[in-house]
């Protein structure tokens, strides 16, 4: 996709300049910066977790996650809403290593794609595809409280017309990357792949 515009919002809790000391993305039509209206009080410490290989974050299990993912969404949506285009919106661990994705997303037709999450056939909280001009009426997906896998589906999917799942994200199960908040695990499936 050498024409995609791609685009990236940082939400930070103190200054934008918080981004500072951070090494710029490479390759962004566009980067914006913009203060949360949730700032993460978890407790929870960034830690290893061994049995799936990833980094587990300060926020995961908060609450607030709901909250967290639907102001990324709809601040993603505000840029983008008069787009007839499919925008696909990702929140953490997504990458592509042999573009069965993308290209699936490419070929379907649909107003809203989503990836199953757990047995409950909830929707994956991290990888979402619309066509803006066709889900105005959902937008601004409203703030909760219930886990973000449930509010998503019942906010976002089960309101829509032309619905598609993406089959190459299944639970845990990434057959085009891999499911991993760890930017080491990251590297090594992009070099293997040879994207990097």
């Amino acid at each position: 996709m050498p024409d995609a515009d791609i685009r990236c919002v940082s939400f930070y809790e103190g200054f934008e300049t918080d981004y500072a000391k951070e090494p710029e993305i490479i390759g962004l039509n566009e980067h914006y910066f913009c203060r949360t209206q949730f700032p993460n009080k978890t407790s929870f410490k960034p830690e290893v977790d061994s049995r799936i290989e990833k980094v587990k974050s300060s926020g995961e299990g908060s609450s607030l996650n709901s909250s967290f993912f639907v102001e990324g969404y709809n601040f993603i949506f505000d840029k983008t809403h008069d787009y007839s285009d499919k925008v696909l919106m990702l929140a953490e661990d997504h990458f592509f290593t042999t573009g069965e994705t993308l290209k699936d997303l490419q070929s379907k037709n649909f107003n809203v794609a989503y990836a199953r999450w757990d047995a409950l056939e909830s929707v994956n909280a991290s990888i979402i595809a619309i066509k803006p001009s066709a889900v105005k009426h959902l937008f601004p997906i409203p703030y909760g409280s219930s886990r973000v896998e449930d509010h998503l589906k019942e906010h976002l999917i089960k309101k829509s017309s032309g619905v598609y799942q993406i089959l190459s994200r299944n639970h845990r199960n990434y057959r085009d990357g891999y499911y991993t908040n760890d930017i080491a695990v990251i590297e090594d499936h992009l070099r293997a792949a040879k994207i990097i």
